[in-house]
């Protein structure tokens, strides 16, 4: 076993982690760097069993029977994740006020340190899509009436 100490450091110069590993890999076959960078796509890989597996998608609830049909899923499911990953590796102010609505729509808490999460985002995402498909067919009168016409414990309007 050897010892690894990387550094992962952004286009601008700021240290993003310091991972220390142990390797039985020789150093003639993979030197620090290389093996830091095996790592860090491994780690991204298993982020994305994560999100499809338990944080996420719930993968193993799916109850597609086809090979085509879990295909498809599967297709969607991923492209909802890279565009998680997009806005998490973007940080502009427009970008990072979507990501604050999107982890309100998600109902999930975070702390301060770390305001959005990939599975956080990726539920405000589903969220977003489902609240955009109810606004492209009903206006907001027609909905607030929609909830007026029921009898509900409490109302959902009044702020008192």
């Amino acid at each position: 076993m050897r010892p690894v100490l990387t550094r992962l450091i952004d286009d601008q110069k700021q240290v993003l982690a310091h991972w220390y590993l142990l390797s039985n890999v020789p150093s003639e076959w993979a030197d620090a760097k290389m093996l830091a960078n095996c790592y860090y796509w491994r780690w991204k890989i298993e982020t994305y069993f994560k999100l499809l597996k338990s944080s996420g998608t719930q993968i193993e609830a799916w109850q597609q029977e086809t090979a085509e049909a879990i295909f498809r899923r599967l297709l969607v499911a991923s492209m909802a994740m890279v565009t998680v990953w997009h806005l998490m590796a973007t940080n502009e102010p427009k970008t990072n006020e979507f990501k604050k609505l999107l982890m309100s729509l998600s109902g999930r808490q975070t702390k301060r340190s770390r305001p959005f999460t990939a599975p956080g985002l990726l539920a405000g995402l589903w969220s977003y899509f489902s609240m955009m498909s109810v606004l492209e067919n009903y206006d907001l009168n027609s909905l607030k009436e929609m909830a007026k016409g029921i009898s509900l414990p409490i109302s959902l309007f009044d702020s008192g």
